[in-house]
């Protein structure tokens, strides 16, 4: 699990949506519009974060890669996140969005619907004790917003590898697999059948032939004896 955790408007929404599919992005606002009269329907909220927790725990129980897209500012709500993803047996991680304060305010006021001018001054004071808070809060990691690298940086900065690949680059291969053995005339016409499926498969480009080993055949193809 992922808690993004910074004032308003400092990008974690456009950060979310950026790096992970939109099913594994739970939001406040988002359940603030489904429960309420709009995101920005303050009433709401409790309703909206009573569902959060019980969409965040619903899919830690599926072992869900889940992105909890708060303002996370709140101690106590992340001291919940994180017990959820502690019982699950989920790794935890807070995601800091530390923009200077000058910056978080001129991309507020090119919002359609801004956040009040005292409601983001209170935000962006309380954010240096927050940033230093979580820290200590027992989170797996605590990283700095960053785009996300699913390569490990060791295989990316490779001299070996990238020299490998611009020499002879990566292809698909492509294997024939025979799931039945349908040949009359026993095991020399089998045989016999399985050396010309091999022959005419290598010769279309085909680099491998796989036979079926299952005891028990697949429904798709058979019967299971």
């Amino acid at each position: 699990m992922l808690i993004l955790v910074g004032p308003g408007a400092s990008g974690k929404s456009t950060w979310a949506a950026a790096h992970f599919p939109a099913e594994s992005i739970v939001s406040s606002d988002r359940l603030r519009a489904l429960v309420g009269a709009g995101e920005d329907d303050i009433a709401a909220s409790t309703d909206a974060f009573a569902l959060l927790d019980e969409i965040v725990d619903r899919r830690l129980a599926r072992r869900l890669t889940t992105v909890v897209d708060t303002l996370g500012l709140d101690a106590e709500r992340r001291r919940t996140l994180l017990e959820a993803s502690r019982r699950s047996g989920m790794p935890c991680v807070a995601v800091t969005f530390d923009l200077p304060a000058a910056e978080c305010r001129a991309r507020n006021r090119r919002r359609p619907k801004p956040i009040p001018a005292n409601a983001l001054s209170a935000q962006l004071r309380s954010w240096p004790a927050v940033r230093e808070a979580v820290e200590s809060e027992g989170y797996d990691a605590v990283v700095p917003a960053a785009p996300v690298r699913v390569v490990p940086e060791a295989f990316v900065t490779s001299a070996e590898s990238a020299r490998r690949q611009a020499e002879q680059p990566t292809g698909l291969r492509f294997g024939l697999h025979l799931g039945s053995f349908g040949f009359p005339g026993g095991a020399p016409a089998t045989a016999t059948a399985l050396r010309g499926i091999a022959e005419a498969a290598e010769s279309a480009g085909f680099d491998t032939l796989y036979v079926v080993d299952h005891f028990r055949q697949i429904p798709q193809i058979g019967r299971p004896w």
